[in-house]
């Protein structure tokens, strides 16, 4: 099993951790109220998949991000996908959130195949041209 990574992302002063303690501390909320967010979800899934056809012409690897990723339940559903739609190429798939605790869930839960950054998506630590794919899945909502 490769071994879950993440690195944080930017300064945050003390108001912004309180904000952010009160408003992205969610995980397990998340997972009791999301159902709207996945519906969204697996839309925004069929979507990419079928950019991919269109835009990715037989890969020998995709790279993607998922901005605001929360605990990685549908960023793992995409790299399944994206898996199962280009069988032979590898997929490099990386989950940003603003919060350390999603991002763990997401390296943990994918046993370290998608790679983890605690940050915010208003300074992108990657440069979006350098990804085949970027997603979000109700990032703004």
């Amino acid at each position: 099993m490769k071994e879950p990574t993440f690195e944080l992302k930017g300064n945050k002063s003390k108001s912004a951790e309180a904000e952010s303690d009160q408003h992205f501390h969610m995980s397990d909320e998340y997972e009791r109220h999301s159902s709207s967010q996945k519906t969204i979800g697996h839309k925004v899934i069929d979507s990419t998949l079928a950019f991919s056809e269109e835009e990715l012409e037989n890969p020998d690897e995709i790279t993607g991000i998922d901005l605001a990723c929360g605990p990685g339940n549908l960023t793992i559903e995409l790299k399944e996908e994206l898996e199962r739609k280009y069988p032979n190429a590898k997929i490099n798939l990386t989950g940003l959130d603003y919060t350390a605790e999603n991002v763990e869930r997401l390296t943990a839960n994918s046993n370290g195949e998608i790679s983890g950054i605690a940050g915010s998506f208003y300074e992108l630590p990657v440069k979006p041209e350098s990804m085949d794919i970027v997603t979000s899945n109700e990032g703004l909502h």
